[in-house]
């Protein structure tokens, strides 16, 4: 039983170790992103691609039985970061 759970345990260790590779190549691609709204003299915050962003991720996590609250709020974190790093000099 015990054996169980560490197995499981280490299933989900190798899925964070994704969330966290993906998030930085996100940020990696956010930065790109801000290189190109600076030269083009572009605001970071672009509020109706972040509902469309929060809809289409919301509508996948009711499909997927999450709940959409909890995924809303996760990217309500990922986007706010995202406007923060475009940001930065």
């Amino acid at each position: 039983m015990n054996n169980d759970i560490n197995e499981i345990r280490k299933e989900i260790d190798k899925i964070d170790e994704s969330i966290v590779s993906l998030l930085g190549e996100r940020q990696d691609l956010v930065k790109k992103i801000g290189k190109i709204k600076k030269s083009l003299n572009l605001a970071s915050e672009n509020k109706a691609r972040e509902k469309k962003i929060l809809d289409r991720l919301k509508q996948r996590a009711r499909k997927l039985n999450l709940d959409e609250t909890f995924i809303g709020k996760v990217y309500e974190i990922i986007l706010n970061n995202s406007k923060k790093v475009q940001n930065e000099k």
